[in-house]
């Protein structure tokens, strides 16, 4: 699915998008989140948080760069 596609049906609040949107970009998460956290149960639960907020504030996303340099 195009980025743009995924963003607008994230926005929607389409459940299947949000799934694919986490696992696109998960592992960027996990590696950001895993240089600034030691503890495997703080950097689960901030991963959790990042993608809570990443959903939260994807209507803010103006397309003028990649989705992964926005996360």
């Amino acid at each position: 699915m195009e980025e743009k596609a995924l963003v607008h049906q994230v926005i929607s609040g389409s459940e299947s998008a949000i799934r694919l949107l986490i696992q696109r970009y998960e592992r960027l998460v996990i590696h950001m989140v895993s240089r600034a956290v030691v503890d495997e149960m703080d950097r689960e639960e901030l991963c959790q948080d990042v993608f809570l907020k990443i959903i939260e504030k994807l209507h803010t996303f103006q397309f003028e760069a990649n989705l992964s340099t926005w996360i």
